[in-house]
């Protein structure tokens, strides 16, 4: 894991001007929790490690503009949950690729957005290679198209998304500030376009 001032990465770490650690960060666990971590699959171990290290880093840095965790997370719904609670309003970049995100964990993201947190203040949001799909894109693009006027970059490659999802981007005007949209290796047809 690499942190600088503006960035907390989870694994794979690429990026200049970061301060590598030599371990990752320790918060002190009841042993209740290390058996619960112990009886937990490969996936939920991995997406624990990272949400502990992720709150960690959230609850001593409240100036961070950009978030990604991607990548090896495997941050789920549950995880999401866990976030929305931790992302401050400054943060303007999110980037969650390539987890375990679907319809639910997005809901978590916007139920939270739309009481006014941080979602609203997003300038970019990466959630692609997760598993979103029509109702989770639905829920984006509600929040979207009320609270978040400042995404101007909105990446949902490859989540499992029809044409009934991206009528639901245009429906709620969701994408009038929208300057960046990939919508690559979905399941959009010519009714969608």
């Amino acid at each position: 894991t690499t942190i600088n001032n503006n960035t907390v990465f989870s694994s794979p770490v690429t990026t200049s001007d970061t301060i590598p650690m030599e371990s990752p960060m320790e918060s002190p666990m009841e042993s209740s929790e290390e058996e619960d971590i112990d009886q937990c699959n490969s996936d939920q171990q991995i997406e624990a490690e990272s949400l502990k290290e992720a709150v960690t880093f959230l609850k001593s840095n409240s100036n961070l503009k950009s978030l990604i965790i991607a990548r090896w997370s495997n941050i789920s719904d549950l995880g999401c949950f866990i976030l929305t609670k931790h992302i401050h309003s400054d943060v303007m970049s999110l980037s969650i690729r390539h987890n375990l995100i679907n319809s639910i964990g997005m809901q978590h993201l916007t139920s939270i957005g739309s009481s006014g947190c941080f979602i609203q203040h997003l300038m970019i949001l990466d959630v692609r290679n997760n598993n979103i799909g029509n109702v989770g894109l639905t829920s984006l693009a509600i929040v979207l198209g009320n609270k978040c006027k400042r995404l101007t970059s909105l990446d949902i490659e490859n989540n499992n998304i029809t044409e009934d999802g991206i009528v639901s981007l245009s429906q709620y005007k969701a994408l009038i500030n929208i300057k960046n949209l990939n919508l690559r290796k979905n399941k959009i047809n010519a009714n969608g376009c």
